[in-house]
């Protein structure tokens, strides 16, 4: 059962299919976790089904206008994986929206060494920002750093400790442009995440800015 879920304004914004593709993407493999929330949002797309009726009334929809929606809805889907994944130790850690999302078992998806104790997988980059994967060894801590703008991370295996509380399998940590942190993995085993961040990544002191430029983080 999670603890940390995703604040009320997320959700809603998932559930009107508005949220950036990062921030949908940690949602819908947070609800594949998390029974409560994905009651909650079931019910966010039940009222707003309904009162979207009742603001069309019986008013005939236009092709062009339901074109349009159609086009919204498909922008806002995180596309599956053309290829059946096969099954992987990986692919067993990854709720089905994200194992979708990532194709398991295709060669491309593999870790890379970003520094000695973490390893990830980058899902997605662009100029907005980053959606990847990353494995925290056992007891390591990241890097500290603080951001540009929104961090979304989803714990998917074991837990790791930010500013005093532990995040397990399902939690959602959710980070401002304002955060400055450094999350620690747990000591029992080693923390595989999904991060989300919109925006850069900053990291504080001469040297963590040095290692951040040789690794990319």
């Amino acid at each position: 059962m999670t603890r940390s879920c995703p604040p009320h304004d997320l959700l809603m914004t998932y559930a009107a299919g508005t949220a950036s593709e990062g921030a949908g993407l940690v949602v819908a493999t947070h609800l594949a976790l998390c029974p409560c929330c994905r009651a909650q949002v079931n019910e966010m797309e039940q009222m707003g089904g309904a009162l979207l009726e009742r603001a069309c009334g019986e008013q005939p929809v236009s092709q062009t206008c339901r074109e349009k929606v159609m086009a919204m809805l498909d922008e806002t889907t995180p596309p599956p994986s053309a290829i059946t994944p096969t099954e992987t130790s990986l692919c067993r850690v990854l709720p089905a929206p994200l194992r979708d999302y990532v194709g398991c078992g295709l060669s491309k998806v593999s870790w890379k060494k970003l520094t000695g104790a973490i390893d990830r997988i980058v899902l997605k980059e662009c100029h907005e920002g980053r959606a990847q994967l990353m494995r925290i060894k056992a007891g390591s801590r990241m890097p500290e750093h603080g951001h540009t703008g929104p961090e979304y991370t989803l714990v998917l295996q074991g837990a790791y400790r930010d500013q005093g509380q532990l995040y397990r399998r399902g939690d959602v940590s959710c980070c401002s442009a304002s955060t400055i942190h450094q999350p620690t993995a747990e000591a029992t085993e080693d923390c595989i995440c999904l991060v989300v961040t919109e925006g850069k990544t900053k990291p504080t002191g001469l040297l963590q800015r040095l290692a951040c430029m040789v690794t990319g983080f």
